[in-house]
């Protein structure tokens, strides 16, 4: 059944992939072009939104007024606001948000260069059905919009891993480099905690680690500084919002459950009990392929805590992970079957107009649930392959070394 399925898909694949390629192309013009006028031409109320939050917070910040009394500022610390200030603290609101067209142009291309790498897509039409579907899918599109973070820091964060990644040479410069790369991706706090397990535990040295915490500590008691209120004050502030109702608001997370449960006030331990399970799978798996790795850690820092449409983003990830399995594999094998399978799901899963996951309750459910059971689905099956896959371990990660 599995030698019929793969010879049938390698006889059509290559005419689904035009006609793919055409649909996409199409939704990719409209959506970019719609959202790429709301980041730079359109006004208030819907023009550029968390741009807009994220420019007045960087001026309240540095005039020395807080924003952690307000759920707004959920996800971001005193060191996120030293790096918000770089395209937003010297500029007048229109120039910034054109700066930031700029930058999102130049590092989703950036972005779209890492994953045709390591996706192992070599024909010119795999690569070019590939870059269609990074740019045709709503988190790309809401993302831009919105002005939100998404595109720099899944950069920022895939530089620091190929940086440190095992089997290459090992510098100082490299490793402050990728530390910089990293304290940038977690300008978003709830959207780069995770992946620091990888940068902990893949090198098998910790110097790339230690880099990044020195370096975070000092970010942040530098943008403290610039704050009336200690810095213990401000963290109070900010790790309250992890309890607040806005934890349980947004799209399909664990925060969610948790209050559909009635158990709103277990939302920070819930969500530090599943970045800790994340944290032992890593270590023990930390020898296995980079890029399920970070496919897997996606994943989990989608539905860990807080987040809305635009960060699914983080999808990207895994889907690029599934994409090369399947690729490996071939359609002959089962495992490069059902990878294919999970792949073309969650593709798809993105390209559904983003307005159903903004419907009121109950309309958003069936897709809420459904692409949320589908994530879940694909890390199953990514934590399954690399059990099964499990590579040895690096030479120079059987202990660990500055």
């Amino acid at each position: 059944m599995l030698t019929k399925l793969s010879l049938y898909g390698m006889k059509s694949r290559t005419k689904i992939m035009y006609y793919a390629i055409g649909i996409m192309a199409l939704i990719s013009a409209l959506r970019l072009g719609y959202e790429f006028w709301r980041l730079v031409g359109m006004a208030d109320p819907n023009g550029a939104i968390d741009l807009i939050l994220r420019y007045e917070e960087v001026e309240w910040w540095f005039a020395g007024e807080s924003t952690h009394r307000t759920y707004r500022a959920f996800g971001y610390t005193p060191a996120s606001y030293v790096f918000l200030w770089l395209p937003f603290g010297w500029l007048e609101l229109w120039p910034a948000r054109w700066l930031w067209a700029l930058t999102s142009v130049v590092l989703l291309a950036g972005l779209i260069r890492f994953f045709l790498k390591e996706s192992e897509a070599h024909t010119r039409l795999e690569r070019i059905f590939l870059i269609i579907i990074f740019l045709s899918v709503y988190p790309t599109a809401i993302t831009i919009g919105n002005g939100q973070l998404g595109i720099h820091l899944l950069l920022a964060i895939a530089g620091a891993v190929l940086l440190v990644r095992p089997g290459q040479k090992t510098s100082i410069t490299k490793d402050m480099l990728a530390a910089l790369f990293f304290i940038a991706g977690l300008t978003k706090v709830s959207f780069g905690v995770p992946f620091f397990w990888i940068l902990l535990f893949m090198p098998g040295r910790l110097r790339p680690a230690v880099l990044v915490v020195t370096g975070y500590v000092l970010f942040t008691i530098f943008g403290a500084s610039f704050q009336p209120e200690p810095l213990f004050v401000l963290m109070k502030q900010l790790l309250s919002l992890g309890t607040a109702p806005v934890a349980a608001e947004g799209g399909a997370h664990l925060g969610r459950l948790m209050d559909l449960l009635g158990w709103t006030d277990f939302n920070a331990l819930g969500s530090l009990f599943i970045l800790g399970a994340l944290g032992v799978w890593t270590w023990f798996y930390r020898s296995s392929d980079p890029l399920v790795l970070l496919g897997v850690t996606g994943i989990v820092a989608r539905l860990w805590t807080y987040h809305r449409m635009y960060d699914d983003i983080l999808i990207l990830l895994p889907l690029v992970a599934l994409y090369r399995i399947a690729k490996r594999y071939g359609a002959g094998e089962k495992e490069g079957l059902i990878a294919g399978m999970f792949f073309v799901c969650g593709w798809l899963g993105l390209e559904m107009p983003g307005t159903l996951g903004r419907m009121s309750f109950p309309w958003n459910l069936p897709y809420d649930i459904g692409q949320t059971a589908l994530w879940i689905a694909m890390l199953v099956f990514l934590v399954f392959h690399v059990r099964k896959e499990r590579a040895p371990l690096f030479p120079y990660s059987q202990g660990v070394t500055p």
